[in-house]
């Protein structure tokens, strides 16, 4: 699966982590393992692009999850408004020459003489213009072949200027309303793995930054539905070595997901389980302290 990223649990301080807490605790290693493994599911969700901003409301859909998602779908607009443009958003270029002309120009684009509208733009050499093709909207080949990874993430370089110009505007939204149904996908891939393994919520500071999360939101869990986003081989109850391997089949999740922010999910619950041990060591000791001492 070209593009994909397959994870397996097999950092030596999480399993060490693991190990302890089973030790501490007890109980089935196998449901051990599957629920640790099902935490960083939700981890990784949150550590996979777009980001949010502000803090989220406890027990409910998190605004800053909510602002992750306009923050893609901005992305999206932005990317696709450097790459084509409009007749009338052409037309104050070219009246800084001649009204007649701009006049002209969107007069041809509209009934689609986009041969007659080419030859006035290479006459007038517009700075801004020079090599832009009037014509059809291309279905968004040009957006396909233009992403690049700024950095670590699909998108177009802010350098990029105008390369088509479509007859109508209603054109460019329609893609870009299609496009931006996807935002959310490649996180979708884990929380998929989450949902296979038990479940969507997750604890707090499962995010960047630490940042605090409740909850993947809808607007993620929109895609987890098609089995083709992630994928769980879990053998958890393969002993003498459980383990559970996910793998986000997202092609562009290598854009959206590095290496140091797959980490760091792994890094998250680790911390989480030791913290578990320290409280349940604390409260221990409390109950000793009470028991022998009377405090």
């Amino acid at each position: 699966m070209a593009g994909a990223i397959t994870f397996k649990l097999e950092d030596r301080g999480f399993s060490r982590a693991l190990l302890d807490f089973y030790t501490r605790f007890g109980g089935d290693i196998s449901k051990i393992v599957r629920a640790q493994a099902r935490l960083v599911a939700v981890n990784l969700t949150f550590q996979t692009q777009p980001f949010g901003g502000s803090k989220p409301t406890p027990g409910r859909q998190a605004d800053e999850q909510t602002s992750g998602k306009m923050m893609g779908e901005e992305a999206i607009k932005r990317d696709l408004n450097y790459l084509y443009t409009t007749p009338e958003r052409v037309f104050y270029l070219i009246r800084e020459a001649s009204v007649q002309a701009a006049r002209a120009f969107v007069k041809m684009m509209k009934s689609r003489q986009f041969a007659r509208a080419k030859l006035l733009l290479d006459r007038l050499q517009i700075t801004g213009l020079r090599g832009v093709e009037p014509g059809d909207f291309d279905g968004g080949a040009l957006h396909k072949t233009r992403l690049a990874a700024i950095p670590g993430r699909p998108r177009i370089k802010r350098s990029q200027k105008p390369e088509l110009i479509v007859p109508d505007q209603k054109l460019i939204d329609n893609y870009t309303k299609e496009i931006q149904k996807r935002v959310g996908m490649a996180k979708a891939g884990w929380a998929h793995c989450a949902q296979k393994l038990g479940g969507t919520s997750g604890q707090t500071s499962t995010d960047v930054a630490g940042k605090q999360q409740v909850m993947i939101p809808r607007w993620v869990k929109r895609h987890i539905a098609s089995p083709s986003v992630g994928l769980v081989n879990d053998q958890s109850g393969s002993m003498p070595n459980p383990y559970v391997e996910m793998t986000n089949t997202v092609p562009w999740i290598d854009k959206c997901l590095n290496a140091g922010q797959m980490q760091e999910a792994l890094d998250i619950q680790r911390d989480k389980m030791m913290r578990a041990i320290e409280i349940s060591k604390e409260k221990a000791a409390r109950l000793v302290s009470k028991k022998f001492f009377g405090f």
